[in-house]
C-alpha cells in the first residue's frame, strides 16, 4: 500500500505545480498525498474511481449526475451513466 519514495513523490508533484504556476488557482492544486491510498477519503471525495463522483455521489444515481453537470455548467446528459474502466 505505501510507496516507497513517498516523500520523494510528494515533493516532486508539489515542485512541478510551483514550477508551472499552478499552487492555489482553481481547479490546479495538487491533491493531498498521504502515505496510504486514500488515507483521508480523497477517493471518494474527489471523485478519482471510475464509478464515482465528488462529494460521495455515484455515476449510476440519475440525480448525482444531474448535480455534477450543473456544477461543472456540463449539458444536461453529458455524464454517461455507465461508469468508466477502473484503472
Amino acid at each position: 500500500n505505501q510507496h516507497t519514495r513517498g516523500v520523494w513523490m510528494n515533493n516532486l508533484v508539489y515542485n512541478i505545480h510551483l514550477l508551472t504556476g499552478k499552487i492555489a488557482t482553481p481547479g490546479n492544486s495538487p491533491f493531498s498525498l498521504t502515505g496510504q491510498p486514500s488515507a483521508c477519503g480523497t477517493a471518494r471525495e474527489v471523485g478519482t474511481f471510475a464509478h464515482r463522483l465528488p462529494a460521495d455521489m455515484v455515476v449510476a444515481n440519475p440525480k448525482h449526475r444531474q448535480i455534477a453537470e450543473k456544477i461543472w455548467k456540463l449539458p444536461e446528459g453529458t455524464i454517461p451513466p455507465k461508469p468508466g474502466f477502473h484503472a
